[in-house]
């Protein structure tokens, strides 16, 4: 792991006033046979890398998705009641994205105050 969870857990405490509840990591990868074949049924040989995504984050009781993109110095405010695209913040769309396909399949889905960090 290339990012301190010290690090990144006093950005949460910066950002929201708060300690990081829950936290995700998915780490780099590259693929050492293969490229695109994977879902066009070929053959590929992926393999993780050191380098890595983390987002740390504190749930919240209403829908707002408050996120903070360490890489980027931004901030953005979102609602789960409105899953669209954003002109003004595109780097939010793939989390309203993932947000969306959880509602697609009846999960349970609610607000959290998210830091996210990366070195891919």
């Amino acid at each position: 792991m290339s990012i301190d969870a010290n690090v990144i857990s006093d950005l949460c405490r910066q950002q929201f006033g708060a300690d990081p509840k829950i936290g995700a990591r998915a780490p780099g990868r590259v693929n050492i046979i293969g490229e695109h074949t994977d879902y066009n049924h070929g053959f590929v040989l992926p393999m993780a890398i050191e380098y890595e995504t983390v987002i740390v984050g504190c749930p919240r009781e209403d829908s707002a998705l408050r996120l903070y993109a360490q890489n980027l110095d931004r901030s953005a405010e979102v609602s789960l009641d409105n899953r669209v695209r954003s002109a003004e913040e595109p780097w939010t769309d793939y989390i309203m994205g993932v947000a969306d396909q959880l509602f697609a399949l009846g999960k349970p889905v609610r607000g959290a105050d998210m830091v996210i960090m990366g070195d891919v």
